[in-house]
């Protein structure tokens, strides 16, 4: 699973992730079942309905007989730390409290449950994939896993520069958030507090089942990180030259960044080299270094 602030690169890298023949990347795992649609487009050009893979696991996944199922239906509301927004629950959250104390014990083991049987579905139907990439980023969702007995998942802090994080909050309309003040100081408050949830929580992980990847050192040296994970996670290396070209239409996901998908088969993603230097304006270095000094002194920007 990977974990990371919004805007940090996580649907590219998974996609990166998903070029290797023993992993199959599936998206943000904990929104396929209210974001499904039979005509939504999926990055291999097909629609849902039609592709290969979300077609055969759909239907398996909604005749499956067990007391606790996962279902792609567009009805299914989910749990609120799986909601998308920021509300009172996600408050707590990001500010030590532990789902544990916030959601019932029924709540967290039938969470366990659902994933575990779509999990244990997909093992099944891929038997040739050894690790299934789940880019649902929150850490509370990586919490309640981990305490899972059916799911023996390994967790990728993907990281990246957080002034560049911030700068892409900020040039994004963000209508759940609209009413929670002044956007400069709401969007400092939630990357600085959420990362340092992350980090915490990224710390109770034992140290064989946890990796730090840099983005923009992944951009910059592509097969040096790239190949830090297979080494990790006990692959092979394989014949890729560049993991940052995608192979985008050979693979199958149906949330993430929507401008990656087109139904040109022609049409790839290729990762740029380099970052762009980030400039804040005063102001805005002034919001970002209020919740820095007040959240996160020890920080690195």
């Amino acid at each position: 699973m990977l974990s990371s602030l919004a805007f940090s690169g996580s649907t590219l890298f998974g996609l990166a992730l998903g070029r290797h023949s023993r992993m199959t990347t599936l998206g943000e795992v904990m929104y396929l079942e209210r974001d499904y649609h039979p005509n939504l487009q999926c990055s291999c050009g097909e629609r849902l309905g039609e592709c290969p893979m979300w077609s055969r696991v759909v239907k398996q996944a909604n005749s499956q007989s067990v007391d606790v199922q996962f279902k792609f239906d567009k009805k299914w509301k989910g749990v609120d730390f799986d909601k998308k927004g920021f509300n009172f629950y996600k408050f707590l959250l990001i500010n030590g409290f532990r789902p544990q104390r916030i959601y019932r014990d029924d709540q967290i083991e039938n969470y366990r449950i659902r994933n575990g049987n779509f999990f244990n579905l997909m093992g099944k139907e891929f038997p040739d994939t050894e690790y299934f990439v789940d880019l649902s980023k929150t850490p509370e969702r990586m919490e309640v896993l981990m305490g899972s007995p059916s799911i023996d998942a390994y967790y990728i802090h993907l990281r990246r520069n957080l002034k560049a994080v911030y700068k892409s909050n900020l040039s994004r309309r963000k209508m759940t958030r609209k009413g929670w003040g002044f956007k400069m100081l709401r969007e400092s408050y939630l990357l600085h507090a959420r990362e340092r949830h992350r980090r915490k929580v990224f710390d109770r992980v034992p140290k064989s089942k946890r990796i730090t990847v840099d983005f923009d050192l992944f951009k910059a040296q592509p097969m040096q990180e790239y190949r830090h994970v297979l080494n990790w996670l006990n692959l092979q290396d394989e014949e890729i030259k560049d993991p940052r070209s995608l192979s985008i239409k050979k693979q199958h996901l149906y949330l993430g960044n929507r401008w990656l998908f087109s139904s040109d088969p022609n049409y790839d993603v290729q990762i740029s080299e380099s970052s762009q230097k980030v400039e804040l304006n005063r102001l805005e270095r002034m919001s970002f270094n209020i919740f820095k000094t007040l959240l996160n002194p020890n920080f690195k920007d």
